[in-house]
């Protein structure tokens, strides 16, 4: 897998800074370009904010800590980048930096400079998860705080095309770096509830056939490009069983949505469960 061009969001917060840490240190093992961008709100706007604000003041601050502090990650990886501060919507104008540069990834932090709750994702990444052409990266604050490194990748697999999808991305990006990979599918029957004897037995059923679908979907695969890759079902959620998984995962790939026959895995809302509780950096594909 060729990863040239990385657009990562900055604005100075915790989840950004640690998104320009991980955006680093890809860009420093693949010889990627990073493009640092950060966004304003409209100048004309904060000229008639009461008090009046300084725009060119505001402007320059905010060029000085894109420049300097914000991206200091970048200069110590020796990476190449370039930084890009525009008059938009934030989400509009990452969305139109990739979209131009033709990105390989999009990077943001799981929370910007605003009070949100820590399991509500952010206004930006949730809206870049709704509209992104190429694969979305959302980094948690904590992930600069953790001993990364050899825990392997996890997809969740359900089957849909969205999902088989993010399974050949996390594929290529395993075997680039020699990476662990696991294919997991959650099998999640909430209706045996109101018959709990039953359970057990349709409960296997389900299993059994997840299994052996995703022995298939992965068996296609195997050796385009040569690695290992374990298939694994687990009972429950798929919510919960990625995100248990992330707990002992460098990464965790997920579809953007989908539901397929091997589980009910609703990729909206699954992707945004968690990336909002993953204690590592989340890869949702298009």
């Amino acid at each position: 897998m060729s990863i040239d061009q990385l657009v990562i969001g900055v604005d100075g917060s915790p989840g950004s800074l640690a998104a320009v840490q991980w955006g680093a240190q890809l860009a420093s093992q693949s010889g990627a370009h990073v493009t640092a961008v950060y966004a304003q709100s409209p100048w004309l706007a904060m000229v008639f904010s009461i008090p009046p604000l300084d725009s060119d003041a505001l402007r320059h601050e905010a060029e000085a800590e894109l420049e300097g502090r914000w991206s200091e990650s970048l200069r110590q990886a020796g990476v190449e980048y370039d930084i890009r501060l525009g008059e938009d919507s934030p989400a509009q104008l990452l969305l139109d930096s990739a979209s131009k540069l033709n990105a390989d990834l999009l990077v943001v932090g799981r929370h910007g400079n605003a009070p949100w709750a820590p399991h509500v994702l952010g206004s930006v990444p949730r809206k870049l998860l709704q509209a992104s052409g190429c694969p979305l990266v959302i980094v948690p604050p904590e992930a600069t705080r953790q001993d990364a490194g050899g825990r392997g990748i996890v997809v969740g697999v359900d089957g849909s095309a969205v999902s088989i999808a993010a399974l050949d991305w996390a594929i290529a990006f395993a075997a680039e770096r020699q990476m662990e990979l696991r294919a997991i599918t959650a099998v999640h029957v909430p209706e045996l509830a109101q018959a709990p004897w039953l359970a057990k037995y349709e409960l296997s059923t389900a299993r059994k056939q997840a299994l052996q679908e995703l022995h298939t979907i992965v068996e296609e695969r195997a050796g385009k490009p040569p690695i290992e890759i374990r298939s694994v079902v687990k009972l429950g959620h798929p919510n919960q069983v990625l995100t248990e998984e992330a707990a002992q995962s460098d990464l965790v790939v997920v579809g953007s949505r989908g539901r397929g026959a091997t589980a009910a895995f609703l990729g909206g809302s699954v992707s945004q469960y968690v990336a909002t509780r993953a204690h590592c950096p989340v890869v949702i594909h298009p």
